[in-house]
């Protein structure tokens, strides 16, 4: 497998862009909707029940997904492409499902990990609530229900021995990304001094799998360990990690969005739970996944436009490691 081992140039070209602000749609997060009540699962009264509530007191993320059309047009499509060419991490971000209430607040309120193996081939379970029924898996079926692993990967891997932790220092992983930088601080070190392609791919990362509410500017110990993967092809057991998140995001304490939807429909789809169209029409949709096109990326300041032009010409932003301390636009609206 060929690894990516230096970030080709990307700055100082300019770019024809058709303008298409008006056909992309923000990103936002949703907080609940009065009026949906009727549609809620029922729990028996209970640690279920309470913690149903809790959750329904959090938004729900409406998740980013990759506009192919985008950055072809703004040519980092090869580099970015470059960034993907271990086989799960292109079906991670192939994965585009919509976000449905009943299904993200039935998983989140019974949603266990088994996160310590009693031996090295222990695959590990997963236990959790869908479709009225507690289901319990194993970590490779959980694997298999998200389709993140050709065959080809799975008979050339062993699923049980990928690496299921963070092996490798967070410092080292940012001076990897951006070298030359300050020392790494994971509540402040922005993503505005990544590399543009890392740069979007991070953004889709905190609006996801590591999804957050605030401070989706900032690289978190997992987006730095994430995008140091995908930069030299290291191999993870990614559905481990994205468990890990739905874990952490179901933990009753936990303040913040809930992101794991796209996922917990694609769990879904794997079980056979909306096979028909009436199953899906009879559920409250939160949203479509928004590709992350123009708008998101002149709000991150990732490109510039030309002034004069007409149609449109954007060209990469010049490096803002001047900047990195400020605050990057989220697409919340107000």
């Amino acid at each position: 497998m060929a690894v990516c081992t230096h970030m080709p140039k990307e700055h100082g070209r300019v770019l024809n862009v058709p303008c298409r602000l008006h056909e992309e749609r923000k990103s936002s997060y949703l907080p609940r909707r009065k009026g949906r009540e009727h549609h809620l699962p029922r729990f028996p009264r209970g640690p279920q029940e309470e913690l149903f509530q809790i959750f329904w007191a959090q938004p729900l993320i409406v998740s980013r997904c990759i506009d192919r059309v985008t950055v072809e047009q703004v040519q980092f499509a090869d580099t970015i492409q470059t960034l993907l060419t271990t086989d799960h991490w292109e079906l991670f971000f192939g994965i585009i499902e919509p976000t449905y209430l009943e299904l993200t607040m039935k998983l989140c309120s019974m949603f266990h990990l088994q996160i310590v193996m009693t031996n090295y081939d222990d695959p590990g379970m997963v236990q959790f609530r869908i479709d009225g029924l507690v289901r319990q898996i194993s970590v490779p079926e959980f694997d298999a229900a998200l389709d993140l692993y050709t065959e080809e990967f799975k008979e050339e891997n062993e699923l049980h021995a990928l690496t299921r932790h963070i092996h490798f220092s967070a410092t080292k992983c940012w001076h990897t990304l951006a070298p030359g930088t300050t020392s790494y601080n994971p509540s402040c070190s922005k993503a505005s001094v990544l590399p543009p392609s890392l740069r979007y791919l991070h953004a889709i990362l905190a609006h996801t799998v590591t999804g957050r509410r605030e401070s989706t500017g900032v690289v978190n110990t997992h987006d730095a360990y994430f995008l140091w993967c995908m930069l030299h092809g290291h191999v993870i057991d990614l559905a481990y990690f994205i468990a890990l998140v739905i874990q952490n995001q179901t933990e009753r304490h936990r303040k913040g969005v809930i992101s794991i939807g796209p996922y917990v429909t694609r769990l879904a789809r794997h079980l056979g739970l909306l096979d028909a169209a009436a199953q899906e029409s009879s559920l409250t949709l939160i949203g479509q996944m928004s590709p992350q096109g123009i708008s998101s990326m002149l709000s991150m300041r990732m490109i510039e436009r030309r002034r004069g032009t007409y149609p449109p010409q954007y060209h990469l932003a010049q490096s803002t490691e001047v900047k990195a301390y400020e605050d990057i636009p989220d697409d919340i609206p107000s």
